[in-house]
């Protein structure tokens, strides 16, 4: 409305304004402006910064006399209106593909504050609610997803409060224990409800720095089926914050000789060292050196069974959803009698414990 008012037919005495671009003084642009005190144009500069004198050129001149605009740059005034509208759609544009989930839309310096705060009702719900459908039409997801190996060795059954227990030991720090986590929680909550998840970010130092994921830290799992134990050793920062009771050091020297975490004991039947997909996949471009996604961004293609997320997230979770079945007796029924849960045939085998898996971090301190 500004402008408009700029170059309306004037109705006190008037000056014609001078075309001083290119296309010099054209009868068409020969418009005739009214007398405008000098606020006019310090309100022109404030509401439309891209016109500035200095950074485009824009030739106003005041005239001291009269105190209006004596002459203008017509051509000056288009290529600055043009440039104004450009950046200021460029700008929305970018915002809108922030939204959207592509390469702008992961975790920027902002992602940080949320460290340690409640994950939110949205993402908790989109982790829980991977429907049966998807899980049936990811099956065995992507080919470079792995399974649990199946413990041969064991001297007895792993057990809390009179259920199988899932034993896991990981850090804040391990970009693997972050990956891992999504498949963990993806799976477990077929079989019952986790409250207290957090946001978390694994070390901006490690590879594949600020991997999106969640602490199981002050988390808590109920379920009529299964006990989950979670150990988080390390916190961020990898300092050591929960060592790991005798009991669970000697599971975890038992079955894992390289001390590589993630580290998961499914009840003394079976055991994932490291893990299951790489995670790049929680990167832009699926590659080390994308920046990585945001929890929104991840959350939001748990359910389509076809994007790269859901196939290595959904894939893995298929293959501890398999081993879950196997503890907790095929129950339940609505979870274990689906062919997801039912099709994967694990090779029988002691864990490979002398080597270190793919996707595995070094527990950086001992349980002293």
């Amino acid at each position: 409305m500004l402008l408009l008012s700029l170059f309306r037919e004037p109705a006190t005495k008037t000056r014609p304004i001078v075309c001083d671009g290119p296309w010099r003084n054209p009868p068409i642009l020969r418009w005739r402006f009214a007398q405008r005190p000098a606020w006019v144009i310090r309100a022109l500069a404030r509401r439309f910064p891209y016109l500035g004198a200095k950074a485009l050129k824009l030739d106003l001149r005041y005239s001291t006399e009269t105190g209006g605009l004596k002459t203008l740059s017509i051509a000056s005034l288009v290529i600055a209106i043009t440039t104004t509208v450009f950046v200021g759609a460029l700008t929305v544009n970018v915002m809108q593909y922030r939204n959207l989930g592509g390469s702008s839309s992961t975790a920027s310096s902002t992602a940080s504050q949320s460290i340690g705060q409640p994950i939110s009702g949205q993402v908790a719900s989109q982790l829980a609610g991977v429907t049966i459908q998807t899980l049936a039409a990811v099956g065995n997801g992507s080919s470079g997803v792995t399974s649990p190996a199946v413990i041969t060795n064991a001297s007895s059954p792993l057990t809390s409060d009179g259920k199988p227990e899932v034993l896991y030991v990981g850090g804040e720090f391990c970009p693997f224990c972050g990956a891992e986590r999504w498949a963990l929680v993806v799976a477990m909550s077929k079989f019952g409800n986790f409250t207290g998840l957090e946001y978390m970010l694994s070390s901006s130092t490690d590879v594949y720095p600020d991997t999106p994921t969640f602490t199981f830290a002050a988390s808590n799992y109920s379920s009529p089926y299964l006990s989950f134990v979670p150990v988080e050793s390390q916190n961020r920062s990898s300092v050591l914050v929960q060592p790991l009771t005798p009991a669970q050091g000697a599971l975890f020297s038992q079955y894992d000789n390289a001390a590589s975490i993630p580290f998961v004991d499914f009840g003394n039947k079976y055991v994932l060292l490291g893990a299951q997909y790489s995670p790049a996949i929680l990167r832009s471009g699926g590659s080390a050196t994308g920046a990585p996604y945001e929890w929104s961004t991840v959350a939001s293609q748990l359910n389509t069974p076809g994007s790269t997320i859901a196939q290595n997230v959904d894939g893995s979770a298929n293959r501890l959803i398999r081993a879950l079945c196997v503890l907790t007796g095929q129950q339940p029924m609505s979870v274990c009698s689906q062919s997801f849960a039912r099709t994967m045939a694990y090779a029988a085998g002691t864990p490979p414990v002398a080597s270190a898996p793919r996707f595995a971090d070094a527990r950086r301190h001992s349980q002293a």
